[in-house]
């Protein structure tokens, strides 16, 4: 017997039946798709990114713009295309629920861990990232010349933390929660850090992305983390910026 239905609020991700569908304090009580979810977003937003790069390359044929081009606007694409398909996965989860103001509650008290991550993180990944030089691991360079272009750093202070966010601190921990807070903590501090797919990125964002995970699992909500995200990559920006010589 569960009376008080605490077996089904569990197994739903906590979700209670008698909150307001426009609540901004629920995210916490969202219903979570399985780990297929977080998979199944991945791959849409990957694919729909690749169609991207080729229709571009195909409009620009022969003009030596043509690969920038066509990484910016995969780029771009699959980030946009990966918000959408992590808050509409997360939307048919929770039918009525209005996902987008869950997602935006941002209280005044989240600014001390924003600025705590942006204190802490960059060094620590800097650290990591020359140590990782040290044993002959080197960033791809067009990578580096596409993570410099201002279209790319624009997106990385808005579209891209929304995309990261609402895909890894949402679907991703909202589906490992169910196993324990350390599995969530663990696996998405992994996952997002694993997805930046070079050793040098991976181990760069370690400290960020478990700082991110931190606070989406103190707060119980995803706006601290996507404005942490986005102050942090301000903050690697402005080092970027300094590092490079003039001219």
């Amino acid at each position: 017997m569960d009376p008080e239905g605490r077996g089904e609020r569990r197994r739903n991700g906590g979700a209670s039946e008698g909150s307001r569908a426009d609540d901004p304090g629920g995210w916490e009580g969202l219903r979570w798709p399985g780990p297929w979810a977080p998979a199944a977003a991945l791959v849409v937003a990957l694919a729909t990114g690749f169609v991207s790069a080729l229709i571009l390359t195909t409009i620009l044929a022969g003009r030596p713009e043509t690969e920038l081009v066509a990484n910016l606007g995969a780029n771009l694409v699959t980030h946009a295309a990966l918000v959408s398909a992590s808050l509409a996965l997360v939307a048919a989860a929770n039918p009525g629920r209005n996902i987008i103001a869950l997602a935006a509650r941002f209280d005044p008290a989240d600014w001390r861990l924003v600025l705590t991550l942006v204190l802490f993180a960059p060094p620590a990944g800097l650290l990591l990232a020359a140590a990782a030089t040290e044993f002959g691991l080197e960033m791809d360079e067009t990578r580096m010349a596409l993570l410099h272009h201002p279209v790319i750093m624009l997106a990385g202070l808005t579209l891209g933390p929304a995309a990261e966010e609402a895909w890894g601190r949402g679907l991703v921990y909202g589906a490992l929660r169910r196993f324990g807070p350390g599995a969530a903590l663990a696996g998405t501090t992994l996952v997002t850090a694993g997805i930046h797919w070079s050793a040098p990125q991976i181990l760069a964002t370690l400290p960020a992305m478990f700082g991110l995970t931190v606070i989406r699992h103190l707060t119980g909500r995803l706006a601290p983390s996507i404005v942490a995200h986005s102050a942090y990559n301000a903050v690697l920006m402005l080092l970027v910026v300094a590092g490079d010589p003039p001219g």
